[in-house]
C-alpha cells in the first residue's frame, strides 16, 4: 500500500484510463521538484506572497492525486504564508515537505515503471 500515491482516488475522481494516469503522473513528476525548489528558495528569501502562491500550486497537484498528507502540509504552508507567520516556522514545514517529496516521487516512479 502506498503512503502517498492513491490510485483509487485518481481512478474515482480524475480518470480510470491507465494511459492518462501515466501521463498525469509524468507531468506531476516533471513539475514537483522544480516547484519544491522554488518554494524552498522563496522561503529562504522570506517572500510570503510567493510562498503562498507556490504552496497553493503544489497543494492543488497533491490534492488532484489524492496525496492528502502532502496536500495538507502545503495547505498549512500556504495559510502560514498568507498570515505572514514567522519564517522559521514556515521553513520548518518546507523542510518537512522536502523530506517527504522523495518518498512520493519514489511511489510515482514505481507505478510508472510497472
Amino acid at each position: 500500500m502506498s503512503n502517498y500515491l492513491d490510485l483509487s482516488y485518481i481512478m474515482d475522481n480524475v480518470s480510470d484510463d491507465p494511459g492518462f494516469i501515466k501521463q498525469l503522473l509524468s507531468v506531476f513528476l516533471e513539475n514537483l521538484e522544480p516547484d519544491y525548489e522554488v518554494l524552498r528558495e522563496v522561503t529562504v528569501a522570506g517572500d510570503h506572497e510567493h510562498i503562498k502562491r507556490t504552496a497553493h500550486r503544489m497543494k492543488s497537484s497533491f490534492r488532484s492525486l489524492g496525496m492528502s498528507t502532502l496536500a495538507d502540509l502545503t495547505q498549512t504552508i500556504e495559510k502560514s504564508a498568507h498570515a505572514k507567520e514567522e519564517l522559521q516556522s514556515i521553513r520548518s514545514m518546507v523542510d518537512e515537505l522536502g523530506s517527504q517529496v522523495p518518498m512520493a516521487v519514489g511511489e510515482v516512479e514505481l507505478y510508472l515503471n510497472s
